[in-house]
C-alpha cells in the first residue's frame, strides 16, 4: 500500500502550481472531467435513448409531483400543462428520429 501512496503523491507533486493555489490547483482538472461526463450524458446513446431523454419523460412527473406536495385539501389547484409538455417532447422525439433516419 505504502507503494501506490508515493507514486500518487508523485504524480501530484509534479502537477504545476503547489506553491501558489495548494490543493485547489486540481480543480481545473475536476472541473473538465464534470464537463465531458455531462456532456457524455447528452450526446452519447444507450441503445436509442440517452440522458436527456430520460430526463424529458420523468419532468412531467416530477412536476406533478409538485404540484400534489406543495397544494393541500382546501387550496385550489393550478392545473398542469402536461399535455402540451408531452406534445412538445413528442415533436422533439419525433424530429430526432427524423434527422437520424
Amino acid at each position: 500500500m505504502p507503494q501506490r501512496s508515493k507514486l500518487l503523491s508523485r504524480i501530484l507533486d509534479a502537477y504545476p502550481g503547489k506553491r501558489y493555489f495548494g490543493i485547489y490547483r486540481l480543480l481545473p482538472i475536476f472541473f473538465v472531467f464534470g464537463g465531458l461526463i455531462e456532456f457524455a450524458m447528452i450526446h452519447l446513446n444507450v441503445g436509442d435513448i440517452n440522458f436527456y431523454d430520460v430526463y424529458m419523460m420523468k419532468h412531467p412527473e416530477v412536476v406533478e409531483r409538485m404540484n400534489k406536495s406543495s397544494h393541500s385539501g382546501t387550496v385550489e389547484k393550478l392545473p398542469l400543462k402536461e399535455n402540451s409538455f408531452l406534445s412538445e417532447y413528442e415533436k422533439y422525439l419525433q424530429s430526432k428520429t427524423q434527422t437520424s433516419s
